[in-house]
């Protein structure tokens, strides 16, 4: 009875987003809308799960919005916004530039912080031919020792470990977690949304990132391996933004894919921008468009709180015995 509720009903609002102003300095608002089905729905049908992301953006487009951000699965169902692009007036995006760039840049301060070495440091992306994957894969071949793309599509697999050929990284493309357990670094951004790593995938000292919505990594992590380092990913510190929505974060944070709707409004950004697979353009620009506005990495935190120093001593101190 639950469900069926569910998917009857239509898109609606569910907050307004209060606190965002134009690069000009002028005030603006934005609006938090839902498209009112699970993910597990989504899944099951995806058909349904179109027309509903589709009646979603029409409605943003009803409420004079200019951009429209697709989260979480509403990206995946609509091929990263592809399916909606001809049907749509409203500029699309998905938050993929955002969510590779902010899953890199705390992949950087970790490391940083538990005195990792990215150049002699083994690092695997999960769903790394993927959109979110394969700009990070793109950004960390330049920068690691030996890079593992993990994925189950083995064509766009095999196309992407081509491409990285001549990066400095040793690039290794595979289809299974064998060798996730050998990676000091591991990414998780697939568009699977079940668990997939768990605490036996890990090694000592590991650091994580969760770059997926819904997450891939288990919960129980923090809990049973206090040798590794979880990280909740694509979360940053907004400026003065309050979505005035639970999306169990902090105050004046938001998600990676929402905070990079919030940043193109800023400037003004006419059409779509990060349809498809992220682009390291993209990329690039958001992240330095968003630390001009004010935007920064949130605090790192997982299913066991924020991230203490003690902590990070700790999985330091695991690497290295």
């Amino acid at each position: 009875m639950i469900e069926f509720s569910w998917r009857a009903r239509k898109a609606r609002l569910s907050a307004y987003i209060t606190g965002l102003t134009l690069a000009n300095g002028a005030p603006t608002t934005g609006a938090m809308l839902i498209s009112p089905l699970t993910t597990e729905q989504m899944v099951r049908n995806p058909r349904l799960a179109r027309q509903r992301v589709l009646q979603t953006v029409r409605l943003a487009e009803k409420m004079g919005a200019k951009i429209a951000g697709l989260g979480a699965f509403t990206s995946i169902v609509t091929r990263d916004g592809q399916e909606l692009k001809e049907k749509v007036h409203v500029g699309l995006t998905t938050g993929n530039a955002q969510s590779a760039a902010i899953a890199v840049q705390n992949v950087l301060h970790a490391a940083a912080l538990t005195n990792l070495s990215l150049p002699h440091a083994v690092v695997a992306i999960v769903g790394g031919a993927g959109s979110v994957g394969s700009a990070c894969a793109k950004i960390l071949a330049r920068l690691a020792g030996t890079l593992l793309i993990v994925d189950i599509k083995k064509d766009e697999l095999q196309s992407l470990v081509t491409y990285l050929g001549d990066q400095p990284a040793t690039v290794k493309g595979m289809t299974t977690l064998d060798h996730v357990q050998e990676a000091d670094v591991v990414i998780a951004t697939t568009n699977n949304p079940h668990i997939l790593l768990t605490a036996a995938h890990l090694k000592a000292g590991a650091i994580v990132i969760d770059a997926a919505q819904p997450k891939n990594v288990s919960g129980d992590v923090p809990l049973q391996r206090p040798d590794v380092l979880v990280i909740e990913s694509a979360v940053v510190r907004t400026p003065d933004v309050d979505v005035h929505f639970d999306l169990d974060l902090g105050a004046r944070e938001a998600l990676g894919c929402l905070s990079e709707t919030m940043i193109l409004t800023a400037i003004g950004w006419n059409g779509h921008y990060s349809l498809g697979k992220a682009d390291l353009s993209h990329t690039e620009h958001i992240t330095t468009v968003g630390r001009s506005l004010g935007f920064r990495l949130a605090p790192f935190r997982n299913s066991a709180g924020y991230v203490t120093e003690e902590d990070l001593h700790r999985v330091a101190r695991a690497r290295t015995m």
